[in-house]
């Protein structure tokens, strides 16, 4: 009977705990939330040769379109190399509304330089911003740059890490210091003339040892939307240059960037020559393997599409070979690579 007894008593507890463990995992426990993370974007442009002329300031929409076509790939980014002068023109609104009204989002790359507005003093191109002599020209950039009704991304003083371009932080006598006080600088001035629409695009050139360190001309993730970088695989189109995949252009480039921030990373332009080797499985390497499985940082990639022959010996274009084409058409039918632009970061 006492056998019995122990046994009854055995599995009533047992049915107890199960009950217990029911009750507080059923009512007390607290329910967890489950954060989705948004799906990676990869915004996708291009710079096509005589899309916008800088001597005649006219654009010429049908360039980028044209490329759109042969790619089969609409471009969510329209980059325009424009005169630093021509910032504050009304004029410029009506350019940026034909780009918008075509589905793009303008990427205005610009460069700085003394002239009647920002006269040239004592001080050097970048402290003489900084200091704020040419603030009432930086006002009318920014009042007009402001006005455009959508998101304008602003890539200035684009490869100022590079000894010999003539904004270049060497060439105008200028320290990492005066050029992170220029933009900080800037960056204050549209804000408070509302130019609240303008992303700061900070472009660099690859880094190689006569280039400034990144970490030393870097303002700071307040300053900036974007970090960019330009690389080319020139291939043997140079005397100084030799094959090289997208690895051997980039990698050590976007190690050093992303080491200082986490802003998201633009390829503002590139692009391989097609001399030395096969550019077509660049290309492909670059879309199907690298940008979405090594570099995912990555968030827009700047096709540069122009015949170079006549100034650096390279013919860039994309649409010059079927098989270049076909590369980028192939390399871009993934959901990853997107053809409207979001100003989410």
């Amino acid at each position: 009977m006492l056998r019995w007894f122990g046994f009854y008593v055995v599995v009533f507890s047992i049915g107890f705990i199960i009950l217990i463990g029911v009750f507080f995992s059923s009512e007390s426990q607290i329910p967890v939330r489950i954060q989705k993370v948004p799906p990676r974007k990869v915004f996708i442009g291009a710079w096509v040769g005589d899309f916008w002329n800088d001597n005649t300031r006219t654009l010429n929409t049908s360039k980028l379109t044209d490329f759109e076509s042969s790619i089969n790939k609409k471009m969510a980014i329209a980059n325009l190399f424009i005169d630093w002068t021509y910032l504050e023109d009304p004029i410029l609104l009506t350019n940026l509304a034909v780009v918008k009204q075509k589905g793009w989002t303008p990427m205005i790359s610009s460069n700085p330089m003394f002239f009647e507005k920002c006269a040239k003093g004592n001080l050097n191109l970048y402290s003489h911003i900084a200091s704020g002599k040419c603030d009432s020209f930086l006002e009318s950039i920014a009042v007009n740059l402001g006005k455009h009704p959508s998101p304008v991304l602003f890539r200035f003083a684009w490869e100022m890490n590079l000894p010999d371009m003539y904004w270049s932080i060497e060439s105008q006598n200028s320290t990492p210091k005066d050029f992170i006080s220029a933009w900080k600088h800037m960056h204050t001035v549209f804000n408070k003339a509302g130019a609240t629409n303008v992303s700061w695009v900070l472009s660099f050139n690859t880094s190689h040892p006569k280039t400034v360190p990144y970490e030393k001309l870097y303002p700071g993730d307040d300053y900036v939307d974007w970090v960019a970088i330009d690389g080319y695989n020139w291939g043997t189109t140079q005397d100084w240059s030799n094959w090289a995949d997208f690895n051997a252009v980039f990698f050590n480039s976007y190690k050093e960037l992303t080491a200082i921030t986490t802003k998201p990373v633009m390829l503002s332009e590139v692009n391989s020559a097609p001399d030395g080797g096969d550019k077509a499985a660049w290309l492909k390497d670059m879309l199907e393997v690298q940008i979405p499985n090594n570099y995912k940082q990555i968030n827009a990639i700047i096709f540069f599409n122009e015949n170079k022959i006549a100034g650096e010996s390279v013919d860039w274009r994309i649409s010059k070979d079927v098989l270049y084409v076909k590369a980028v058409e192939l390399g871009l039918n993934n959901p990853l690579y997107q053809s409207n632009y979001t100003d989410i970061y």
